[in-house]
């Protein structure tokens, strides 16, 4: 079993966008993702990337692997008051969950797993930070059975 925090943002996968492209007479569909190079969820990946491959040390998990996920977003100034609970309070605004771990399984593959198809349970949590908390991820993966 492995377990890290990476600080930062959580940030959502985007949709895969497309357009139509003239060249050589043809007209050929252009399938790319928006933000290019520079966009802020490849960062975000990249730095689960490095996490993960401090704590696996260039091993990979074969067959069936269980993450447990926490997602920490930053947490708005409405919710700073003294009334407010100074721990995480659950998130119910977007970004859509299932957005944010498609892009989190994704940055594991060859890191922590061969594919992400290795993935046979999962608990993902989305919180907005504690006060004093700073937004990140913390994450938990275990091997279901033997290593083969």
């Amino acid at each position: 079993m492995i377990s890290f925090f990476v600080p930062g943002c959580p940030i959502a996968q985007p949709r895969i966008k497309a357009r139509g492209v003239f060249a050589k007479g043809k007209v050929f569909a252009q399938v790319y993702e928006p933000g290019g190079k520079a966009s802020p969820v490849r960062q975000w990946k990249s730095d689960i990337r490095a996490e993960a491959y401090k704590q696996m040390g260039g091993r990979l998990l074969f067959g069936p692997v269980c993450i447990a996920v926490e997602f920490y977003l930053p947490r708005p100034q409405r919710l700073m008051r003294s009334k407010d609970p100074a721990g995480p309070i659950p998130h119910d605004v977007k970004p859509d969950i299932e957005n944010v771990l498609k892009a989190f399984m994704d940055s594991l593959t060859g890191i922590v797993y061969t594919d992400d198809r290795q993935v046979a349970s999962v608990l993902v949590q989305k919180f907005f930070a504690g006060k004093t908390m700073a937004p990140g991820t913390k994450v938990t993966i275990s091997q279901i059975g033997e290593i083969v």
